[in-house]
C-alpha cells in the first residue's frame, strides 16, 4: 500500500520551529515542520532512507523535490511490504446508504483504508469540493476527487479549490480529472456534450492548465479551449504539487492519461454514456484486456505514472457459489463472468484475495472500492497485509 512514514521516526529538530501559511496561520512547535518539502512520485522503485529526515523514501527517485522554503511535513507514500499490498481507497459514490458522508469516511479510516474519494455527478453525490475539505478534518486520509467532471469547471477555478484543499489537508489531496461521458450531467446545466475527441482535447489542456496554476508565479494561458491570466493566490503543500489522477478506457483516453497523469486509472469504455451498460461491460472485460491497458499506460507515460483501478463490485462470502449466483442474477449478466472479471470481485476470501494479488501482479498500485462494498474490500486489504508480512509462501 502506499503509506506514510510514522511521525515517531523523525528526529527532534523537525517541527521544532513554525511556518506561515496562507489558510491555517502560523504552525505551533511539533506539528512536523520541516525546511524542506518533498513529493513522492507513485512509481515503482526500492526504498531508502531520506538523508535529512530519516524517513522512508524510493531510491533515486525524481519525484522526490525539496524546496527553500519551510513548509508542513508531507508524510512519503511508498510502497510497503515489498509491493505486494496495493492502496486501499473508497470512493462515495451510487449506490448511496442512509449514512453521512462523513461518517461513511470515519469508517473507511476505521477499517484501514488509505484513502477516501467523492465521485462528480448532478443530482446524484454530494459537491466534491467541500465534501472533501469536511472529510481532511474529520480524518487522517488522504482524499480526492474521482473524477471531475472537465467540462463543468474553468480548470484555473479547479486548481484554486485543489490548492486550497491541499493547504486544508496539510498535503494529503488528490485531484481525478475526467473528460465528461455521462449525458445527464450535461443535461443539467444546459451544456452540449461534444464529440469524444473534443472533450479529450479540452481534457489535455485543462490538466496542463491546473499543472502551470500550481507550479508557476504567473500564469498567461491562450489556449484552444481556454483562457486565463492570473498570479497564483498561494503554492500547495505537495510539492512540486498533488498528483493528478486521469482516467482512460478507450484508446484515446488511455493515451491521454498516460502522458498527461501522475495516476493513471484503467477503467471500462464509456463511450456509450450509459449507465446500464456498466454492469456487463464491467463483466465482460477480462484480466488479459486489463494486462495490455497496464502495458500501454506504462509505455506511454511521461511521467512514471502510478496504475489505479476502480472495481464495480467486491463481494466476500464463504458460499462462493450462491454469491456469484446472487451478484450476476442482481446486475443481469452470466455467473461465468463474474467470476472471471477483474472489475467484480466475488467469492470466497480466498478467491477474491487471488483475484486482487492478480492485479497487483500486473502492476496495478490502487485499487478502489465503492463505498457500498468497503466492508469487504476491508478484509481484503487485511488477508493481503497478513500475508506479505508472513512471507513467501510455497
Amino acid at each position: 500500500m502506499w503509506r506514510g512514514t510514522d511521525r515517531e521516526t523523525l528526529p527532534a529538530s523537525i517541527g521544532a520551529k513554525g511556518s506561515p501559511c496562507p489558510l491555517l496561520g502560523q504552525t505551533e512547535k511539533g506539528d512536523c515542520v520541516r525546511e524542506a518539502w518533498y513529493l513522492p512520485c507513485l512509481g515503482a522503485g526500492p526504498r531508502a532512507y531520506d538523508e535529512d529526515g530519516g524517513n522512508t523514501r524510493r531510491a533515486a527517485d525524481p519525484g522526490w523535490v525539496a524546496g527553500a522554503a519551510a513548509a508542513r511535513c508531507i508524510e512519503p507514500m511508498v510502497s510497503t511490504l515489498d509491493g505486494l499490498v496495493p492502496k486501499f481507497g473508497v470512493l462515495f459514490a451510487p449506490p448511496i446508504g442512509p449514512e453521512p458522508v462523513v461518517e461513511v469516511a470515519k469508517r473507511a479510516e476505521a477499517l484501514g483504508f488509505d484513502a477516501f474519494y467523492v465521485a462528480d455527478h448532478f443530482n446524484e453525490v454530494i459537491s466534491p469540493v467541500p465534501t472533501l475539505a469536511a472529510v481532511a478534518t474529520c480524518t487522517s486520509l488522504r482524499v480526492g476527487a474521482y473524477m471531475l467532471a472537465n467540462d463543468l469547471r474553468h480548470p484555473a477555478l479547479v486548481a484554486r479549490d485543489f490548492a486550497a484543499l491541499d493547504v486544508l489537508s496539510e498535503g494529503r489531496v488528490e485531484l481525478g480529472m475526467g473528460a465528461g461521458w455521462w449525458p445527464a450531467d450535461y443535461r443539467a446545466v444546459g451544456l452540449d456534450m461534444d464529440r469524444p475527441g473534443a472533450r479529450i482535447s479540452r481534457l489535455r489542456e485543462a490538466v496542463e492548465l491546473v499543472r502551470a496554476c500550481w507550479t508557476s508565479e504567473e500564469v498567461d494561458h491562450q489556449g484552444e479551449w481556454y483562457r486565463a491570466r492570473l498570479k497564483p493566490m498561494f503554492r500547495t503543500v505537495q510539492r512540486p504539487h498533488p498528483p493528478i489522477i486521469v482516467g482512460g478506457g478507450g484508446p484515446k483516453l488511455l493515451r491521454a492519461a498516460a502522458e498527461l497523469a501522475d495516476v493513471v486509472s484503467i477503467g471500462i469504455s464509456l463511450a456509450s454514456g450509459r449507465r446500464a451498460n456498466m454492469p456487463a461491460t464491467n463483466a465482460a472485460t477480462t484480466f488479459e484486456e486489463v494486462d495490455r491497458k497496464v502495458r500501454t499506460a506504462r509505455r506511454d507515460s511521461r511521467r512514471n505514472a502510478a496504475i489505479d483501478m476502480l472495481l464495480f463490485r467486491v463481494a466476500v462470502d464463504e458460499r462462493s457459489s450462491e454469491l456469484v449466483e446472487a451478484v450476476a442474477a442482481a446486475h443481469g449478466v452470466p455467473p461465468e463472468q463474474v467470476r472471471a472479471s477483474p472489475y467484480m470481485q466475488v467469492g470466497s476470501l480466498e478467491e477474491v484475495v487471488a483475484g486482487f494479488e492478480r492485479l497487483v501482479a500486473l502492476g496495478v498500485d490502487s485499487i478502489v472500492v465503492r463505498s457500498a462494498d468497503m466492508e469487504a474490500g476491508a478484509q481484503v486489504k487485511e488477508a493481503l497485509v497478513a500475508r506479505a508480512a508472513s512471507g513467501p509462501r510455497g
